[in-house]
Order: C-alpha cells, then structure tokens, then sequence
C-alpha cells in the first residue's frame, strides 16, 4: 500500500450511488472517515493484506452509514452520531 510505505494516512469514506444515473438522479450520500494510520504495519505480504483489511473494513462501515444515510432522506444526523457537514446544509 503507497500510504504504508510514505508513512501517511488513508482516509476512508463510503459512497452511495446506487441507482443513479443522469435520468435518476436520486440522492446520493458521502461519509468521510477519521484518518487511519498503518505504517505500523510490516511492508511484506502480511503488512499490506492486513493494512488492506483493516482500510477494506473501515469503508464497508461508512459505505452502509451512507446508504442509510441516502434511505433515511439525508438525516442532519447519521445513527453513529456523525453530522452534515455545512458544506451541502439542506438535502
């Protein structure tokens, strides 16, 4: 993984688009991750899957915060107690 080896790192989100399209445009929801770091990780085989894993899981999570999020209307607030941010206020 390029962020084991710079030493950064990985912000994960989950993005729900399912069944959008440019005659659907229904809406769509992005959940952003706290950072996760993993250069405490080996950089072998084991260290990158394990890294790959962990990030993988990370952004399943905040891909079904996001499709709940998209089901429910695009609440102020997300059921882990994540807000909107100001950036897009009103759905």
């Amino acid at each position: 993984m390029i962020a084991m080896q710079e030493g950064v790192p990985v912000i994960p989100l989950g993005l729900d688009t399912f069944g959008w399209s440019p005659t659907n445009r229904r809406k769509c929801a992005v959940v952003w991750g706290e950072p996760m770091r993993v250069e405490d990780l080996p950089r072998n085989r084991k260290g990158y899957a394990e890294g790959a894993e962990r990030v993988g899981a990370e952004i399943v999570r905040l891909w079904r915060l996001a499709a709940e999020a998209s089901a429910a209307g695009l609440p102020e607030q997300l059921p882990d107690g994540a807000r909107r941010s100001g950036i897009n206020p009103h759905p």
